[in-house]
């Protein structure tokens, strides 16, 4: 009866009288994958699996998605919400009480036992239930043969893009120009988790990102892993953010920490699993050459590296280099709303920071520099670097207040 009355507390548009402006979520402005969720419910029979980092919206999506379907009114008795813990993961238990026809919402699944064969026995025989389920980013670890291959549709969450963060922050989807460097610099630090938005206090926001993710992320979400070396593991994600967007070599990584170079491959596969680094190779026509090339390593979220580091105000950080660094790797991320594939290219001496492939197959590189001004001395000899591999250039500086600033362009072209 207990897990009755918490069905009944969870889901309150089961109660009469029910009026959906009470649930605080129908305030909130729409994350932009909340569109693609509505979309993906919407256009197919799949179950919808909605994965990314915690914190950043997957549960307000749901309640959204759950607003919408009262809207257009679907049963109420129809909707199930669940939201699974450590005390609560009886998926067998809540999928029995989903009604055929409906809509079945099981929130942080991660934490049951066997969820991908329950769910998958579930969708198989009740085919009229539509199920969306989400989790931590370790819904993709799996140790067995039974797969969900087929039978949903993935939505990754993103950190907020600059964009995104703008418009959660004003409700402006459109005009970049509005803003300035001021915000550039707070989205940087404190911009990329939506809940960020309404803490003013510095500190707090790094409470905020160290107390709800960070530590159980490094915690709780890696214990799926076989991490023997904890504290070793924390020091890889330690030195890749405080060197952001650089090559990286195993074989120093490994010395400088301590561990053999197998243990630095392994360690480095889970950041990228758990969704805190993204590698780029360097650019070869040869797939051997590309495969076998030095990695350079992205954090994907700038504000965890840099509350890990414990940087409080990045304006004030002592290092210019260091945010260069940041600026590179913001760059990087916002070209990855767009492009799946990024490259670098390097010849020796010679350095491209992004390549990436345009939509009628030619190629286009990237140089991002820190500076508000490129001189036409830089901008011949990365020219010449773009010319040797027939990619057209765009050079990207710190300049956001100017319309014609490429920056601008970039954000505005990947939002």
């Amino acid at each position: 009866m207990a897990e009755i009355r918490n069905i009944q507390n969870v889901n309150p548009w089961w109660q009469p009288g029910f009026k959906p402006n009470s649930l605080p979520e129908f305030s909130l402005r729409k994350r932009f994958a909340y569109h693609q969720a509505q979309q993906a419910l919407n256009e197919t029979k799949l179950m919808l699996q909605i994965k990314g980092l915690r914190r950043l919206g997957k549960s307000t999506i749901m309640k959204q998605l759950i607003l919408d379907l009262l809207e257009q009114k679907i049963e109420p008795q129809k909707i199930i919400f669940y939201e699974f813990s450590k005390l609560s993961t009886d998926l067998t238990n809540i999928l029995q009480k989903a009604p055929r026809g409906g809509y079945i919402f099981l929130d942080e699944i991660q934490y049951c036992d066997n969820w991908r064969d329950i769910l998958k026995e579930h969708y198989d025989t009740n085919t009229t239930t539509r199920i969306i389920f989400s989790g931590s980013v370790t819904l993709s670890y799996t140790v067995t043969k039974e797969s969900l291959l087929g039978r949903f549709m993935p939505l990754d969450i993103r950190p907020l893009s600059f964009q995104e963060y703008l418009y959660l922050k004003y409700g402006n989807k459109d005009n970049l120009l509005l803003y300035n460097e001021a915000e550039l610099w707070e989205y940087l630090q404190y911009g990329e988790f939506p809940e960020l938005l309404q803490i003013e206090s510095a500190n707090l926001k790094q409470a905020y990102l160290q107390d709800s993710v960070l530590t159980p992320l490094l915690t709780q979400d890696i214990s799926l892993y076989n991490i023997d070396k904890k504290e070793q593991f924390a020091a890889i994600f330690k030195a890749l953010s405080s060197d952001p967007g650089q090559v990286i070599s195993k074989k120093n990584l490994a010395r400088e920490i301590g561990l053999s170079r197998p243990a630095i491959d392994k360690y480095l596969d889970i950041l990228g699993d758990v969704g805190l680094i993204k590698t780029i190779s360097n650019y070869y026509t040869s797939s051997r050459k590309e495969l076998r090339s030095d990695k350079k390593i992205y954090m994907t979220t700038l504000n965890l590296a840099l509350a890990y580091l414990g940087i409080i105000d990045l304006k004030k950080f002592p290092t210019l280099a260091f945010r260069g660094h940041v600026f590179e790797n913001f760059v990087f991320n916002e070209l990855s709303i767009q492009h799946k594939q990024i490259y670098y290219w390097k010849r020796q001496s010679k350095e491209l920071d992004f390549l990436v492939t345009k939509a009628d197959k030619t190629l286009l590189a990237y140089e991002v520099k820190a500076a508000t001004a490129i001189n036409q001395k830089q901008l011949a000899k990365y020219e010449r670097y773009a010319s040797q591999i027939k990619a057209d250039l765009e050079m990207v500086n710190w300049n956001i207040e100017e319309e014609q600033s490429n920056l601008l362009k970039l954000l505005q072209q990947f939002n």
